[in-house]
């Protein structure tokens, strides 16, 4: 049997008597995801006397709701960020809230503005299950339109460029993003308007449109640990900061992108999972990336993969004529015609990553 870090959390909490007896600090639990280890973390160092242990729900656990209810019980402070079936037998994260005392909500931290062109892929013969590419799930809309459309990756690559990105409303999804984040935040209480400037005056502050920077964490964790009353005192988390995200994928901010918000980007896309013991990880250039995503989509029948923002894309003639124009003509001197697509491609109203 192949326990993951979940299962082993669940096993090592249970064997745990020190959690069956008052201490000196807090103990607290973090149900979460991928984020689960920067807000973890976080927690520890805003509270070095507390127990701070972490759930991570990223696999599915050998354990069903009944036994993880058990087990958070024993924490005096539960932050839980609510998941759906299929990580825990028997259900999903509402009956074992039912069983929990004031267990503290949380939200997952999302924000596209950095990565317009950022999307999921899903096999429609899969249940709509998300496929991997060559940096796990993260894939290009402009690629993938490519791919789908029939043209070459070199003509993919001509799509990767100002006047595109321009005209199908890249540089356009900033305040929707900033608006979705902030309406999540409030929907469990938190006001992330402060953090929000404070992150942006760093540049960047996300590997991927789900994945945020160590200190991005900390203002997170700060901000729950003040709603549920837990003992903090303030520290420079830039002196003990470790980022556990990094290790996974990087999608890069295009350079075009980045010189319109001000900061440094590139077309260098980073594979997940490497060992400091053994390597230093995985790296694509841009023609690198399109092609190996070609690769992973010829895997599949025709018509088999689907994204919804694509898919829209390829059923109006107007858009879909456009981007294969500019697939394979220079941009130049098109400007009215950019115009007139421009109004009905823009993804100034999109928050989500498609």
């Amino acid at each position: 049997m192949s326990l993951n870090l979940l299962d082993r959390r669940i096993i090592a909490s249970l064997r745990d008597k020190s959690l069956r007896r008052p201490g000196s600090g807090p103990r607290i639990a973090v149900v979460a995801n991928c984020q689960s280890f920067g807000i973890a973390y976080a927690m520890k160092l805003l509270n070095v006397d507390a127990t701070v242990h972490r759930f991570p729900v990223v696999l599915k656990s050998w354990f069903g709701v009944k036994t993880m209810a058990r087990t958070l019980k024993l924490y005096d402070y539960v932050f839980f960020q609510p998941f759906g079936p299929g990580y825990v037998r028997g259900g999903s994260a509402e009956p074992i809230l039912q069983q929990l005392k004031d267990p503290i909500l949380l939200p997952t931290l999302i924000f596209t503005g950095f990565h317009p062109d950022q999307i999921y892929v899903h096999d429609q013969r899969q249940g709509y299950a998300t496929i991997n590419g060559p940096i796990g799930p993260y894939h290009s809309a402009l690629a993938f339109f490519a791919y789908r459309a029939g043209l070459p990756v070199e003509a993919a690559l001509r799509l990767f460029n100002r006047e595109v990105f321009e005209a199908v409303g890249y540089f356009d999804v900033w305040n929707g993003a900033t608006q979705a984040l902030l309406q999540d935040g409030q929907r469990f209480s938190l006001d992330f308007r402060e953090d929000l400037l404070r992150w942006s005056r760093r540049g960047c502050f996300m590997y991927t449109s789900i994945h945020p920077k160590p200190f991005v964490f900390f203002d997170f964790a700060r901000q729950l640990m003040q709603k549920a009353g837990v003992p903090l005192k303030a520290v420079n988390f830039d002196d003990y900061a470790v980022d556990d995200l990094v290790r996974g994928a990087v999608y890069p901010v295009y350079p075009e992108i980045a010189e319109f918000y001000g900061i440094q980007g590139s077309y260098v896309f980073k594979g997940a999972h490497f060992s400091f013991g053994t390597g230093l990880g995985e790296f694509w250039n841009l023609r690198e990336f399109v092609t190996d995503c070609y690769r992973t989509y010829a895997k599949y029948q025709p018509e088999q993969l689907a994204n919804d923002r694509v898919q829209g894309w390829l059923d109006d003639a107007e858009i879909s004529g456009f981007l294969r124009d500019a697939a394979g003509a220079e941009m130049r001197g098109r400007s009215n015609r950019d115009a007139g697509v421009r109004g009905r491609i823009g993804l100034a109203a999109e928050a989500g990553v498609g």
